[in-house]
């Protein structure tokens, strides 16, 4: 009786643009706690007639039995026609709320949708959401806040449609689940401004770089941050995407920070001190981009090459969300670094270790920066 076919979907496209791709994921019927009384009085009944041979007892007994059947082919039912469509930002940084819109479509002709309860799979999301009728061939929106506590590439946690209706003996969880994903950046603090003035080594550097000047540079695809007067509106309509000129100028001063993620099986290193050093990281690189410095980002795995403007923060977060530990081993803390790979710009040490902050070392002929120096509380 329970047992009911499992069907994978996929939504369609609206008249505001395709819709992310989706499936109802293996659903579940239960008895709720009224349901289980019901049958008790039900199976009382039956044991009644079946002593008394009451002619009366029996109907009773086949409308409660009658009663009970509708609610099980009730519940089936509601959840049929439903589509959902799920609209998230890009991109949030960690622990901030990110809004998430959702819409459900009730596909039925005539048939309305009733008594519908939404749960999200993130714990640490918002509660469930009540909706009491979608009219056929309408649908229904609102909004549901996701947290994301962990750094990175994630997928959006499923959502549970359930149902009850009408007579809140049985009901249907229904999961949804969709391919779409949110990079969650690091977080970004506000940083003391005498610790950047007093930052040695940062200077202005005579050559010509891209950034905001006066004289054209390039044409490059537009990234979601960058400022919208600096679209070449002509040449987008040539080429049917957002495109956006590059200015140069003359001088540009440029900050490398360079970020040591070489944990080396030390265990005095948690991963919440790895996670404050790559937050240090990103607040220092969006605090001199602010500034119009150019900014790098080094780590033994990777290096994104100097940059300017919005385009590179959104750079810069976008790397940091998917730095993770290195799997080289050096004893010698920014040992993997050649200090003299770029000699034109200041250079920034970040260790997650706590043991190294603060300390000045003769290899690099600076200081590891302190996050409590440089942070505000």
């Amino acid at each position: 009786m329970f047992r009911f076919l499992r069907r994978g979907c996929r939504a369609r496209a609206v008249k505001d643009g395709p819709a992310r791709p989706w499936y109802w994921r293996p659903s579940g019927t239960r008895i709720r706690m009224a349901g289980w009384m019901y049958l008790l009085s039900l199976f009382l009944v039956l044991i009644a007639a079946l002593n008394t041979d009451t002619n009366l007892l029996y109907l009773i007994f086949g409308a409660m039995l009658s009663l009970f059947m509708v609610s099980v082919a009730a519940v089936r039912w509601g959840m049929r026609g439903l589509r959902v469509r799920r609209s998230a930002p890009p991109a949030v940084h960690r622990g901030d709320t990110a809004p998430v819109s959702i819409r459900i479509e009730n596909s039925k002709l005539l048939k309305s949708a009733l008594s519908l309860r939404i749960d999200s799979g993130n714990p640490a999301g918002t509660p469930s959401v009540y909706i009491l009728r979608i009219p056929a061939r309408r649908a229904a929106q609102f909004r549901m806040a996701e947290v994301f506590k962990a750094r990175g590439v994630h997928r959006l946690p499923d959502i549970t449609l359930a149902t009850a209706f009408p007579f809140g003996l049985i009901e249907r969880r229904v999961a949804v689940r969709d391919t779409s994903e949110i990079v969650v950046y690091p977080r970004v603090h506000a940083v003391r401004p005498a610790v950047l003035e007093q930052v040695s080594g940062v200077r202005s550097i005579p050559r010509i770089v891209r950034g905001e000047g006066d004289d054209f540079f390039s044409l490059r695809d537009y990234i979601p941050g960058d400022d919208i007067r600096q679209v070449a509106w002509r040449a987008s309509a040539r080429r049917g995407s957002y495109v956006v000129r590059e200015l140069a100028r003359q001088t540009s001063r440029s900050v490398a920070i360079v970020l040591d993620t070489c944990l080396s099986g030390d265990t005095s290193v948690s991963s919440d001190d790895f996670e404050d050093a790559v937050d240090l990281a990103a607040s220092l690189a969006v605090t001199f981009l602010k500034k119009r410095y150019a900014v790098s980002i080094i780590t033994p795995d990777l290096r994104l090459e100097h940059g300017e403007g919005n385009s590179q923060v959104v750079r810069v977060l976008e790397t940091l969300a998917r730095v993770e530990p290195s799997n080289l081993s050096h004893l010698d803390p920014f040992g993997w670094y050649a200090r003299g790979q770029d000699g034109q710009a200041a250079h920034l040490y970040i260790s997650p270790d706590p043991r190294q902050w603060g300390r000045y070392s003769r290899n690099l002929g600076a200081k590891v920066l302190h996050p409590r120096e440089v942070v505000l509380a």
